[in-house]
């Protein structure tokens, strides 16, 4: 299960994102459309899953990775373009990652290229 997704029909808390990140182990990178707002990742706004998933994130002492471009173009122009997509790290040194917006819009969403050097 990705934490975008619903448990049982019910949006995800604090407590499921804790289990769900230590479960990884002690080094990890997960990336993807978390589908959540805040603007620590470079989002226009911040939205109650966006600030479960930060408060998560800040609690267990995790980091964000993000280009801070918008990721989200949507086709409805009532809606405004986004970052949805980053990644989340655990002992892994910022200086180690390099994270760049891609413009190749095949879907609604452009991809996030990380590259990871390894020493």
């Amino acid at each position: 299960m990705l934490p975008n997704e619903n448990l049982h029909g019910k949006l995800w808390s604090i407590v499921v994102y804790e289990e769900f990140y230590k479960s990884l182990g002690n080094r990890f990178l997960v990336a993807g459309d978390y589908n959540t707002k805040h603007t620590y990742w470079g989002s226009n706004l911040i939205t109650y899953t966006g600030r479960t998933l930060f408060n998560s994130i800040t609690k267990i002492g995790l980091r964000v990775i993000s280009s801070k471009e918008p990721t989200y173009w949507p086709f409805d122009k009532q809606k405004t373009r986004d970052v949805r997509d980053f990644g989340i790290t655990k002992n892994i040194s910022r200086e180690q990652v390099d994270v760049e917006a891609s413009l190749d819009l095949s879907s609604d969403h452009s991809p996030t290229i990380v590259s990871i050097r390894i020493s």
